[in-house]
């Protein structure tokens, strides 16, 4: 049942994150973006994935965020408009958007975009890519809580042919490591 509402309300939600991207780059009037995932990118979500089960709302909301990629993004893109890409399901959007400002982000200069599958990223990101200068954070990794990261090659594969720059999981592990 899940995959069918899934298949029926995606088209609608694509159309209206296409439709609140396209209005976004125009009122920037920048033709700089940052890019950024959300989970293990800039927040340590799967070290915490045990309370995901227990309550959906508060295991998001209570996310520490990776200082390292934090503090590297304030110290070299703080100029730039924020654009939020997450694969995360509609249902965890205004918690999202509570943890980026609690988080210290300003909602209101940036942009917050989830999607259903990493995949849904391409077309973003293409969009974004053929038509301005974008800086991208994103792990593309999954798999984490039992040990081996695992990654999303066919998206890697796709973000390395686009105009941008890529900062990937190494990048970020490294960021965060010290």
């Amino acid at each position: 049942m899940r995959k069918i509402i899934k298949a029926f309300y995606n088209p609608f939600i694509q159309f209206y994150f296409n439709s609140q991207l396209k209005t976004f780059t125009k009122t920037k009037k920048s033709n700089s973006f940052l890019v950024l995932d959300i989970d293990n990118t800039i927040a340590d979500t799967w070290t915490n994935l045990n309370g995901f089960k227990k309550d959906r709302n508060a295991f998001f909301l209570n996310l520490q965020p990776l200082h390292g990629t934090l503090n590297y993004i304030n110290n070299h893109f703080s100029n730039l408009p924020v654009i939020f890409i997450s694969n995360r399901n509609i249902i965890d959007y205004k918690v999202t958007k509570k943890w980026l400002i609690k988080n210290g982000f300003n909602m209101n200069d940036n942009l917050l975009i989830v999607t259903n599958n990493p995949i849904d990223k391409i077309k973003y990101l293409k969009y974004l890519s053929n038509n301005f200068e974008i800086i991208y954070f994103d792990d593309l990794s999954y798999n984490h809580e039992k040990g081996k990261p695992l990654f999303f090659g066919e998206v890697i594969d796709e973000v390395k042919k686009m105009n941008l720059k890529y900062y990937d999981y190494q990048f970020i592990l490294n960021l965060n490591s010290k």
